[in-house]
């Protein structure tokens, strides 16, 4: 006589519906993300032959912690990119931006005076680039 001991437990843990949970999960956010990316409206603009295409008018602006000022990668003096938004963009009348990134360890005074600097060339829109804190 034989005695089957069914006193085994579960000893493996079946995936199967959390891949199709999952799979179901992954194609919700696939349709829903284009929408969440880009939530304006479509529109078809009309062509005009005549207009000039837009450039670029952004600035950048690097201050390191030893007060070196750096444009377009090059090591240059404020003076130098004051003088140079003057000449460059401002002949026209443009909407120039100016991004300044800077050291933490740059004394506040310092930021301020460049842009006031660059307040007195006739920008009107200067932002400072900052790190996004991590969630």
């Amino acid at each position: 006589m034989q005695i089957d001991d069914d006193d085994d437990g579960i000893t493996g843990i079946n995936v199967t519906p959390l891949v199709d949970i999952s799979l179901v999960l992954l194609i919700i956010f696939m349709v829903t993300a284009n929408l969440i990316v880009n939530p304006s409206v479509r529109v078809d603009m009309p062509k005009s032959k005549t207009s000039d295409p837009q450039e670029d008018l952004r600035m950048n602006v690097t201050i390191t912690k030893d007060l070196d000022y750096y444009m377009a990668g090059m090591k240059t003096t404020p003076a130098a990119i004051f003088d140079q938004i003057r000449q460059k963009f401002l002949d026209g009348g443009t909407n120039l931006q100016v991004l300044i990134s800077c050291d933490k360890s740059v004394a506040v005074e310092n930021v301020i005076s460049f842009m006031d600097g660059v307040k007195k060339t006739g920008v009107n829109k200067i932002g400072i680039q900052v790190e996004r804190p991590e969630k």
